[in-house]
């Protein structure tokens, strides 16, 4: 483990913590909230998948994920998880509207890392002073990636999603889930875009797709995580990937795969 922190009196104050899947399992590194804290993920291998109240993150290697203070969430790492966690008690983040993000990331900002690193050793207070301020003018030039899986508050609304979640192969009907929770399909529709922005059929082929990157990153066939989810046979699931993700089940997987930068 490495961990890099700005020393006291020094603005901006961060800690920078290189991780592994075996070390973000520990525990102590998650669901510790505190209201002065930003939380940022750089992956570098593999995926974390991060759960808060309204959405589920899946952040892939080569992005990074923004977690606002004072906003309750747990990680979770899977198929070879390398990055960095980065803490920072500074403003300067309003652009992110003070919710979650997944943001694509750049060489550039693991270049600073390496150098927040050969400051550390040095001792060179000043340096890393300023690559910190670097550090919040390159992310807020970062472009959102929209890798996020809305969940509904409303509790009763939950156990719908949820039931979805747990058999995402089942071909579900509204009517059916409507009679699960004693509602109308009226009404439980309009609960659904109100809580999630999506019909039932949109939120379904969602969370689909999203939980297919889990499964890439584990290292499961493709024909089989098709199969897994539901769908009727691979070239469907991978037509489907590749217009929401940009690329093919394959090559998103070896971006997962690919080895760590660092």
């Amino acid at each position: 483990m490495v961990c890099l922190t700005v020393p006291v009196g020094a603005e901006p104050s961060f800690k920078i913590i290189q991780m592994s899947e075996h070390f973000l399992a520990e525990p102590g590194l998650t669901d510790l909230i505190d209201k002065h804290e930003h939380h940022f993920y750089y992956v570098t291998s593999g995926l974390l998948i991060i759960s808060c109240v309204s959405e589920i993150l899946y952040v892939p290697a080569g992005s990074l994920a923004f977690i606002p203070a004072n906003y309750p969430y747990s990680a979770h790492p899977c198929g070879g998880f390398n990055g960095w966690k980065i803490i920072s008690i500074e403003a300067g983040y309003e652009s992110f509207n003070n919710k979650p993000v997944v943001l694509i990331g750049s060489e550039f900002i693991i270049s600073l890392f390496k150098k927040y690193a050969q400051t550390e050793e040095q001792g060179n207070s000043r340096y890393q002073h300023y690559l910190g301020a670097i550090f919040m003018e390159e992310i807020s030039c970062l472009t959102e990636i929209d890798l996020a899986l809305p969940l509904p508050v409303d509790s009763v609304t939950a156990v719908i999603t949820d039931k979805i979640l747990q058999s995402p192969e089942h071909k579900w009907r509204l009517g059916e889930l409507a009679s699960d929770i004693n509602v109308s399909e009226d009404t439980l529709r309009r609960r659904l875009l109100r809580e999630t922005g999506l019909n039932l059929t949109d939120w379904v082929q969602r969370a689909r797709l999203l939980k297919s990157i889990k499964s890439l990153a584990e290292g499961e066939k493709i024909s089989e995580t098709a199969r897994r989810l539901g769908y009727n046979n691979t070239s469907c699931f991978i037509i489907y990937f590749k217009r929401s993700f940009g690329d093919t089940p394959a090559r998103f997987r070896d971006k997962l795969n690919r080895a760590s930068l660092l």
